[in-house]
């Protein structure tokens, strides 16, 4: 998680919503791109949101999880 952003409160540019779309096409984690980006990770989810941006989700395979396969 990021410490504090100093983007706090700006408004997002068109380079920063193309580098956003860049980076989750990449794969990259929520805190990867937060980082990059220098904003929170809930200010990304929320652009995202707004741009139809799909985040990396990391899902566990349930059949991994029973002791029974």
């Amino acid at each position: 998680m990021t410490a504090k952003a100093e983007n706090r409160g700006k408004l997002w540019t068109a380079q920063e919503d193309e580098r956003l779309r860049e980076l989750a096409g990449s794969g990259a984690t929520l805190s990867e791109i937060a980082e990059k980006l220098n904003r929170t990770e809930s200010a990304i989810q929320a652009r995202a949101y707004m741009l139809r941006v799909g985040l990396r989700r990391f899902r566990i395979n349930r059949r991994f999880l029973s002791k029974w396969g």
